[in-house]
This record gives structure tokens, sequence and C-alpha cells, in this order.
């Protein structure tokens, strides 16, 4: 895992050429996770421009994990995220890594993951966006989907 978080980070050093989504961007959905007990999870995440030559993001997520009888499991993470490839005027396809803490009714862990985000870009604003991530300690990959908002 560690392996593909530094593979990430120099992706994120060697991108250029695709355009940025307009600075801010804001977003939450649902996920499914194969590996799971329940399958479902719930995220949210935040995306600040911090600098526009590189496409870099501040890039921040919460999930929350359903779990049968017991305190759901939470995850608030932060990290990076990248423009890698633009496809027409509105769809984009990013990268991202981030790094953080899980906690259960039990414990407190570490929590790290990384994957990408392809993100439709409506006029107003809007958008909806599909991400598959990789977590530590999974070996399954979590599928998301969702909305969200650039402003």
């Amino acid at each position: 895992m560690r392996s593909k978080m530094a593979a990430a980070a120099a992706v994120f050093c060697a991108c250029a050429g695709a355009q940025t989504i307009p600075a801010n961007w804001m977003g939450a959905g649902a996920g499914y996770n194969p590996g799971g007990s329940p399958k479902t999870t719930a995220w949210a995440s935040l995306a600040i421009l911090m600098n526009e030559s590189s496409q870099l993001y501040s890039y921040s997520t919460y999930d929350v994990i359903p779990q049968r009888r017991a305190v759901p499991v939470t995850s608030v993470r932060t990290g990076a995220a990248t423009v890698l490839r633009r496809f027409g005027p509105s769809l984009y396809l990013l990268g991202f890594a981030t790094v953080g803490a899980a906690t259960s009714s039990t414990a407190i862990t570490g929590s790290v993951s990384g994957g990408g985000i392809l993100l439709y870009r409506f006029k107003p604003g809007w958008t909806v966006e599909g991400a598959v991530r990789a977590v530590n300690g999974s070996t399954s990959k979590v599928v998301e989907f969702g909305l969200g908002r650039t402003f």
C-alpha cells in the first residue's frame, strides 16, 4: 500500500497540461464496499485549489461506514488531489491520496486512502462524480458515486 501511495504522490508532481476545475469543490454521496458488512458507505469531500499552475488541490474527505448492531466507523482524512486529464470541456479525471484517522466503538487507528475520481461538471457548477479508492487494511476497492458543487 505504501508503494501505491508513493506512486500516487509521484503522479501528482508529474502532471501538466490539464485544466483545473473551477477553484473549489464540495460533494457527498454513497459508496459500495464489497468487503464490508453492510456493504454501503457514505462520504463527504471538499477540494480547495492550492496551486492553479500545478493543478494541486487540498483534498479532505469524511466517511461513515455503518456497522451491524454497533456504532458506525468514521474516517476523516486529508491530502492532495490533482487533475490528471481533461476530456472535453466538462469531464475530469483526478487522482488523490489522503491520510488521517478512523474511529470505531473500540479503537482509533490510522487511515490511508488513494484512488481516482471521474467528475462531470454541468454548466451552473453542479457535478456528478464516480470514484474508486483503495483503503489500508482492505483488499477490495470502494466504489463511490455522488453529487457536488463547484464554488
